[in-house]
């Protein structure tokens, strides 16, 4: 890749044609500039990938994206241990295109738009390149509106700059339900020291009948906070 910087790409396709067309050249460029190749296709896409490829398929890591994408945070957790095993076995950067699974709801189809929009900003400074393929003849189109919403770039004949980009926190409060509001909170204060935070909370969490394990782990969040 050419810079430490990340690149979040959006590819929506229409045949097996363009898919194929647009993902050997991004797979074959990683080759080329000593990038670890990871693929995560649906199982009805995977075939038609590995085919495109042809040899070049022997090196790259496939995982469904059934499998691969259960939750969002599963996710992005799941990536960024790929980018550090990589860059620790010495690869310049990390390639990726993967698509996410079919959902069958609205609220679990949102939950992946905030995935999309957060990992703007969790790979920012990760020499990590995506692309993320949306195939317009299965997935709906609110989805790939809102997909178009989170990718700083498209590709269609070529790479360009997404116009319809919006910031990743404007998606994210757009979509994330507003909190529910919390009934009877009362504030612990201990003067910004430590160990007086501990003692006082402790003695709250005693007087209000909070169970042993509980409250210590309560008192060593805080404190660590």
């Amino acid at each position: 890749m050419a810079s430490d910087s990340a690149r979040h790409d959006l590819l929506v396709y229409d045949s097996d044609q363009q898919y194929a067309e647009a993902l050997v050249p991004f797979f074959e460029a990683g080759l080329d500039e000593g990038d670890a190749l990871v693929a995560v296709p649906g199982r009805a896409t995977e075939p038609l990938l590995r085919d495109a490829l042809g040899a070049t398929s022997e090196r790259v890591a496939f995982s469904a994206c059934e499998d691969w994408y259960t939750r969002p945070e599963a996710v992005l957790a799941g990536y960024d241990a790929a980018v550090r095993a990589s860059l620790r076995d010495g690869f310049r950067g990390v390639r990726v295109a993967g698509e996410v699974p079919f959902c069958s709801s609205r609220h679990e189809w949102d939950s992946w738009v905030l995935y999309e929009a957060i990992l703007n900003r969790a790979f920012a400074d990760r020499p990590v390149s995506i692309m993320c393929t949306y195939d317009s003849r299965v997935v709906p189109e609110h989805m790939i509106e809102s997909a178009r919403h989170t990718h700083p770039h498209v590709v269609s004949d070529d790479r360009q700059e997404n116009p319809d980009y919006h910031d990743p926190a404007a998606v994210v409060r757009g979509i994330a339900p507003e909190p529910e509001p919390l009934p009877e909170l009362h504030d612990v204060l201990a003067d910004g020291d430590a160990r007086a935070l501990r003692g006082t909370l402790s003695r709250e969490l005693a007087d209000a009948g909070v169970a042993t394990d509980q409250a210590e782990a309560m008192v060593l969040a805080a404190s660590e906070v």
